[in-house]
This record gives structure tokens, C-alpha cells and sequence, in this order.
């Protein structure tokens, strides 16, 4: 493989050109609104490290059960943020660990579905977290492209795609199976993580 350098303005530049690219790619149809939270969940993760110091579920917890909006919000949105970020950015990470990435996909899609629901007056947010939470597998795939495209992970280990395609349903590693010569199901294998 040979890597290209390319010059950009800023991070927020070259992951707007990366996300833009896997969205295509991938047929997803977005707001413009998605597309900037993407672009600069990935740019404000590069600078800094954003560490959750809590179990995914104990702090999905902790959040419902706060009755301090503002921290309700800032928990969830943490949550939804760092689950995006491991299930597609760093999903290499999860090999071999107690919780896998259906775990990260379902409590993202929940905290970014309960993000939606809290009423913060800007009805763009609203909608950005509904869809975040709604479409989250297909957001998780965007960022898988993305990071596979930067060489952040190897998925030529073929019984680990497999297993992630049927955690996640993934059309994307259906494809990628399909190209390699693995026979897929027609059917979609995601489990309802809702």
C-alpha cells in the first residue's frame, strides 16, 4: 500500500473531505448538520483525548437518572461521542474484550436517542442526535472507511469482519465479505439495539 501525503488548511479540512468521501461511498444521504458533527468529532478527538472513566452502561445510568439537565446532556452527549469513536474509529480496539462492539453501538444509539429527547431549544441538535441515534450503525461504518483510509485498522483478519458484520449488519462489511469471496446471507443479522 502506498501512502500519499496530502496537505490540508486544518483537521477540520481533511476529515470534512474523509467523511464527505465515506458518506458518498457508501450512499448515505445525511444533513449538513451530521456531516459537521462527524467532521468535528473526529478533529476535537485528534487534538484531545476524550477518556470516559465509567462503564458505558453506569454512566448511561448515572445520566438518566440525573436531574441536572446540563449534566444529563454533557454525560450523554460524552457517552454517544466516545462509543461512535470506538465502534467505528478504533472498533480494532475491541478484539478480544469482555464487551464487544454491539455494546458500543447500542448504548451510543441510546444516549445520542436520549440526547434528542431533551429539550435544549435548538431543534438542529435535536434532529442531529435523532439521526445520529437512529442511523448510529451506519455512522459507525462512515468512520470505519474513514479509519481503515488512514490505516488506524487492519481488517484483513476475515473471521473477525465476519463477526463484526454480524454484530453490526454492516452493508459496508457485507460488501467487503462479498468481494473477498466469504458467502453472505441476504439477511440483515443486526439485533434490535434499541
Amino acid at each position: 500500500m502506498v501512502y500519499r501525503i496530502a496537505q490540508h488548511k486544518s483537521l477540520n479540512d481533511y476529515f470534512h473531505q474523509e467523511v464527505r468521501v465515506a458518506l458518498f461511498r457508501q450512499n448515505i444521504q445525511t444533513t449538513e448538520h451530521v456531516e459537521y458533527y462527524l467532521v468535528n468529532l473526529l478533529a476535537v478527538f485528534a487534538q484531545e483525548l476524550n477518556q470516559v472513566d465509567s462503564p458505558l452502561a453506569i454512566l448511561f445510568l448515572d445520566s438518566m437518572n440525573t436531574p441536572d439537565a446540563p449534566k444529563r446532556y454533557r454525560q450523554l452527549k460524552q457517552l454517544g461521542d466516545f462509543a461512535l469513536l470506538v465502534s467505528g474509529y478504533f472498533s480494532d480496539s475491541l478484539k478480544r474484550k469482555l464487551v464487544d462492539i454491539d455494546y458500543y453501538i447500542g448504548l451510543g444509539s441510546n444516549a445520542y436517542q436520549a440526547l434528542s429527547s431533551i429539550s435544549i431549544n435548538i431543534s438542529a441538535f435535536q434532529q442531529t442526535f435523532e439521526e445520529l441515534g437512529d442511523q448510529f450503525p451506519r455512522y459507525v461504518d462512515v468512520l470505519s472507511e474513514i479509519s481503515e483510509n488512514s490505516g488506524m485498522q487492519n481488517n484483513s483478519d476475515l473471521l473477525r469482519l465476519y463477526e463484526k458484520y454480524l454484530k453490526t449488519g454492516s452493508e459496508r462489511l457485507k460488501t467487503k465479505l462479498q468481494e473477498a469471496g466469504i458467502p453472505v446471507s441476504a439477511q440483515n443479522p443486526l439485533r434490535d439495539v434499541h
